[in-house]
């Protein structure tokens, strides 16, 4: 909050510096992990999935509720923020990737691990390589540790449809 007040000062005191403010309320954020995504064929089936899913690493915690659709080879996922405002849309047919993602300026946390660590859980269609993927009793929720790049995402399962 303090860089958030910080920002806005300053922001004022330029006048018409916002690009300066917005790279300070950006601060700390998860980057892009690395690493394969596989392609939408890997998935059988049609699948509707709505899940909350935390992200957390160093200095960084970020929520979103995301809808998962896939519909033959194409795959949606639609990342809302808190306040139920669109953070991201990921499109995926086969291989090809787009995003989008109209708070680009502010983002704390790149899509691409969100996309990949849906993948991992609950799609189940990448091994969790150097992550360690942890499932609760109930299946309901998994996390996906990445010490690697240090983060982790919690993934919990609100609904759930398709083949």
């Amino acid at each position: 909050m303090k860089t958030v007040i910080l920002a806005a000062a300053f922001s004022l005191l330029c006048g018409g510096c916002s690009t300066i403010a917005l790279i300070f309320l950006r601060g700390d954020s998860v980057q892009d992990c690395g690493g394969a995504i596989p392609s939408t064929e890997t998935v059988d089936g049609d699948i509707d999935k709505r899940l909350r899913v935390e992200v957390q690493g160093a200095q960084v915690t970020e929520g979103f509720e995301v809808i998962v659709q896939k519909r033959g080879d194409r795959l949606v996922v639609l990342g809302l923020t808190r306040f139920g405002s669109r953070a991201f849309t990921i499109l995926q047919e086969g291989e090809r990737i787009e995003i989008d993602s109209p708070m680009e300026a502010i983002e704390r946390v790149s899509p691409v691990n969100i996309l990949r660590d849906l993948y991992i859980w609950p799609l189940m269609a990448l091994p969790p390589g150097s992550a360690e993927l942890t499932l609760s009793d109930d299946g309901k929720s998994a996390t996906v540790d990445h010490q690697d790049c240090g983060f982790s995402t919690i993934l919990v399962e609100l609904e759930s449809g398709g083949d």
